[in-house]
Order: structure tokens, then C-alpha cells, then sequence
């Protein structure tokens, strides 16, 4: 049966979905997981994927691209291409836009400096910091848990990864977001951002440039330090790759990390039970538990491919240079693949969800954004912390490319 059999294409919740206003986007993934699984979108001129099957195999499948500069360009005006043209240059830089041999060999260098042994003893300072944050929550009473404790935690850590000092952080923050403003926005809206994003990058360009050249002659205990000293067969990263992976980084792993603290303590606040079994086992549940709120509300509910040559799909064609939306939050709700998958199981093994991705384009951060939620929900537990929402409905995000919350008033205190 055809989607345009049914009344969703009709309906508020296909023409939120269009203009990225959909709060609760679970339900229309559903309907159209049952009724058109592969699914042209008129309004967008993409394909729209909602099966886990479907979702899971062509996460890594060579016939499809990550590479997003015609993306851009296709819909921006003549002096706009101009404008982006080193904005688009720079994210088609970035690993998660990168198609093989480039991005295997990029990967390699970088992941011979961010390692799981660098990751691990980091391990100290964000436990010190999560301890930090509940304490300033416990002082004020009243938060808004987002700014104060998702969007802190996250940043704090990349800018001491790489070494930003404290009097760029600020910035390097406000400019990292307008640029993904450009990168995550779509159609005639990237005309509107364009401007700012170059902009930004510019600015960024001037902030990292002399750090990097100080990291060159005076290596220090960081990330950058670490990535200039990385080597295999001779082969080093370039200027703008280094440059490129220090902005993708906190790109990557600012607002993932930020949407799942903020929507894994929604999800406890929702769910007591989930809660007070946490509370009760914690060694035993703290990574299940991370692993289901990545699985109940990823953070990054899509991913965006275009197809590098013709093929099928259940029955439908494809055609070359096609953009194809893999909806990684519908995937991770099928019920094909998860019993139950609107209920929150914090126990729930197995837990194949692809809330990082799948194959090569893996996600880099993974073990670090499962560290630092591993640490503040622990903290969280185990000290006992009472966190009550002051909302109802608390307000989600409506930036393409993500789903996070945009804030959440609670108040904490100890028990």
C-alpha cells in the first residue's frame, strides 16, 4: 500500500515533519513505517526510510554517499555559492561527510591520537566536573537542566580536550553553533544562514590557526598536540584536516552529548520506576540504561546519503544522485526490531540500536559521549537526587538534523 492511500500525507503531522515542528515525531514514523516504508517526499525531494532492516544495511552501504557539498549548493543563489564555498569546502572536510579512501585514511590518523586510553583518563576531570554541576543544581534549586548541566558538560570537556582556554570558550561555542546552522539547515532556509556560518568560520579559522602553530612548537597534553604527532607510513593530516576535525568534534559531540543527558533525564523523570531501578543497581544498569535512552530518543534521528548510482529498494527506484534519509529514530522504535519500542526498558537486551550509526561512518565520539552520561547519571543516582519537572511538555528543538530538548526547568534537590 501507497502513502498517498492513506490520510498521513494529509495530515498535521507529515506537514510538521516537513517544516521540522514535529514535537512527538513517533507516531507518523510509524504509520509510515507500516504504510510506505520507502517513501518519496514530494516536499523535500528525498526518500524517507523508516524500516530497521532497511535503515541498518544501508548505514554502510557503498552505493550510497556521505558527501553532502551538492546538497548545499544546489539550492543557494549564484552569490550565495560564492559566499559558502569555503563554508561547503571545510564540511565536506569533516569524517562524517567524507566518502573511502579519504575517510578511511583520515580516521586512521585521527584515531591513532583519540584513543580509548585518552578517552578512559579523561575519565577523572568529568567526574569532577558532573560533581561540580550537581552541586551549583542543589545550591540554585531551580534549573533549566539543559543550559545548566547537558550544555556545560559536554563543552567543558571537548574545549579541555583540545586546550581552548578558558577566555575563547564562549565564543568558540556561539561560532561552532552558527556554522551547524549552515550544516544541518535544507533547502531555501541555507540562503538565510549562509552569511553568519561563513562568518563564523572565519572567526573560528582565526582562533585555532595560532593555537595550532603553538601546538606545533610547544606540544602540550591535548588532543591537537597529540593529532599533529600522528603518523602512519609517512602520512600526516593536513592543515585543514586538523582544522577540520577540531570543529567537527565539538560539532559532533557538543549537542549528541547534550541531547541525550538532557533526554535520558527526561525519560527518568517520566518513568520512576526506570528510576528507582536504576537507583537500586546501578553498577549492574548504568550502560543498558545509557544504551536505552540512545535507543528511545537519538539524538541525531537521521542521516542523510546520496546515491552514488541507481538501485532498489523494496520495490521502488532510486536514481542516481537521489537524496536518501535514513530516519535512524524510526529505525530505533520498529517494532520489528525492538519489543515494545515506545516502552522505556532499561534492561532491554538486546539493544542493536543505531543511535551512533553503523560501518565506517561509526561515530568517532561514541565512547566518550557513553562515558560522560555513564558518570552524570551515576552521580545522579547514586547521591540520591530528587529531579522534578516544572513542565509538562517540555520544548524540543526544531533545527534539522536533531533531537534534543531545548530546555527543561526541574528542580533538584537531595533526598
Amino acid at each position: 500500500m501507497s502513502i498517498y492511500d492513506t490520510n498521513i500525507i494529509q495530515s498535521d503531522d507529515y506537514q510538521a515533519f516537513v517544516h521540522q515542528r514535529l514535537t512527538n515525531p513517533y507516531s507518523f514514523f510509524d504509520a509510515l513505517r507500516a504504510a510506505d516504508p520507502v517513501h518519496w517526499c514530494e516536499a523535500l525531494q528525498c526518500w524517507l526510510v523508516t524500516r530497521y532492516t532497511d535503515v541498518f544495511e544501508l548505514l554502510k552501504d557503498p552505493r550510497l554517499s556521505t558527501n553532502r557539498g551538492g546538497l548545499y549548493l544546489d539550492v543557494l543563489t549564484s552569490e550565495n555559492r560564492v559566499l559558502a564555498g569555503p563554508l561547503v569546502d571545510h564540511i565536506n572536510t569533516w569524517m562524517l561527510t567524507m566518502d573511502e579512501p579519504c575517510h578511511t585514511r583520515c580516521r586512521k590518523l585521527v584515531s591513532l591520537a583519540f584513543t580509548p586510553r585518552m578517552i578512559e583518563g579523561l575519565r577523572p576531570m568529568i567526574d569532577r566536573v558532573v560533581g561540580e554541576l550537581i552541586d551549583r543544581a542543589l545550591t540554585k534549586g531551580r534549573i533549566d537542566f539543559m543550559r545548566d548541566f547537558s550544555n556545560r558538560l559536554p563543552a567543558y570537556v571537548i574545549c579541555e580536550m583540545l586546550g581552548v582556554e578558558q577566555e575563547n570558550r564562549d565564543h568558540f561555542q556561539q561560532w561552532a553553533d552558527t556554522v551547524t546552522s549552515f550544516s544541518a539547515a535544507a533547502g531555501p532556509e541555507l540562503n538565510e544562514v549562509v552569511g553568519p556560518a561563513a562568518e563564523a568560520l572565519r572567526q573560528l579559522t582565526g582562533l585555532f590557526d595560532p593555537l595550532i602553530e603553538q601546538r606545533r612548537s610547544q606540544p602540550r597534553d591535548d588532543l591537537i598536540s597529540a593529532m599533529l604527532l600522528v603518523e602512519e607510513n609517512g602520512d600526516r593530516l593536513s592543515r585543514e584536516e586538523l582544522f577540520a576535525m577540531c570543529i567537527f568534534l565539538y560539532i559532533a559531540g557538543q549537542d549528541t552529548t547534550m541531547g541525550l543527558l538532557g533526554s535520558g533525564m527526561w525519560l527518568l523523570i517520566q518513568h520512576p520506576d526506570q528510576m528507582a531501578r536504576l537507583q537500586a543497581e546501578t553498577d549492574h544498569l548504568i550502560e543498558s540504561a545509557v544504551e536505552e535512552f540512545l535507543r528511545c530518543e537519538s539524538s541525531v534521528p537521521r542521516g542523510v546519503r546520496r546515491a552514488r548510482q541507481a538501485f532498489d529498494l523494496d520495490g521502488r527506484r532510486i536514481e542516481k544522485d537521489q537524496t536518501v534519509v535514513l530516519l535512524l529514530g524510526a529505525a530505533n522504535r520498529d517494532p520489528a526490531q525492538f519489543p515494545h519500542p515506545h516502552r522505556l526498558d532499561i534492561e532491554r537486551s538486546p539493544n542493536k540500536h543505531v543511535g551512533f550509526g553503523r560501518g565506517p561512518h561509526f561515530c568517532l565520539g561514541a565512547p566518550l559521549a557513553r562515558l560522560e552520561a555513564q558518570i552524570a547519571f551515576r552521580q545522579i543516582v547514586q547521591r540520591n537526587l530528587v529531579v522534578r519537572s516544572l513542565t509538562d511538555q517540555p520544548k524540543w528543538t526544531t533545527r534539522m538534523g536533531l533531537r534534543m530538548l531545548e530546555e527543561l526547568s526541574v528542580e533538584v534537590s537531595a533526598d
